[in-house]
């Protein structure tokens, strides 16, 4: 879902390829949030082949409170770091960020 809230619109191929898995894996996933009013099908004015998903209103919310939680998550699980030790992390994270955006 965030794949699609930060596209906006996104094709069942293109989340196959975000997600690694087939185009039948994404149809029944998106079949699900759909029957759960997360997200909506439409059809490309371009080309009326291409089916888009995007967010519906409920699936913005849903959303956005899974990313407060998350935060809140985070937040506590780092609030016993001093701060030394978040610099130690922070300088972590990025070694490994860098590691794994080299080509």
């Amino acid at each position: 879902m965030r794949h699609v809230a930060c596209q906006g619109e996104s094709t069942i191929s293109d989340l196959a390829a975000v997600l690694g898995v087939s185009l039948s894996a994404v149809t029944s996933l998106v079949d699900r949030l759909v029957s759960d009013e997360l997200v909506e099908r439409r059809h490309s004015e371009e080309d009326r082949r291409l089916v888009l998903v995007r967010l519906t209103p409920r699936g913005e919310q849903v959303l956005a409170a899974k990313q407060t939680a998350r935060t809140q998550l985070i937040a506590a699980a780092f609030a016993s770091l001093t701060p030394r030790e978040i610099s130690t992390l922070m300088a972590i994270l990025e070694k490994a960020t860098a590691n794994l955006t080299k080509e």
